[in-house]
């Protein structure tokens, strides 16, 4: 099964704007949030990137800004329902 983690921090109000749009989504996955300040390597890679989605199966990203929409099919792009 895919999983996904968005990769965000505390105080990232653009975080908490693409948690409610993936809470709005059709789409039910297991998502897990990855506070990048507390991995070096992430936040080298993420800081000026997040919020970021990864399909960790696929190894692909989605980066904002994105909407329902984009994600949903961002999604199904891996076949899910």
């Amino acid at each position: 099964m895919l999983s996904l983690v968005l990769y965000s921090t505390k105080g990232c109000h653009l975080c908490d704007l693409a948690l409610d749009v993936i809470a709005r989504s059709p789409v039910s996955l297991p998502l897990t949030v990855k506070d990048i300040a507390e991995d070096e390597s992430l936040m080298e890679k993420y800081a000026t990137k997040i919020p970021v989605v990864s399909a960790l199966n696929a190894q692909k990203e989605l980066c904002w800004p994105f909407n329902e929409n984009s994600f949903t099919q961002w999604c199904h792009s891996f076949d899910v329902q």
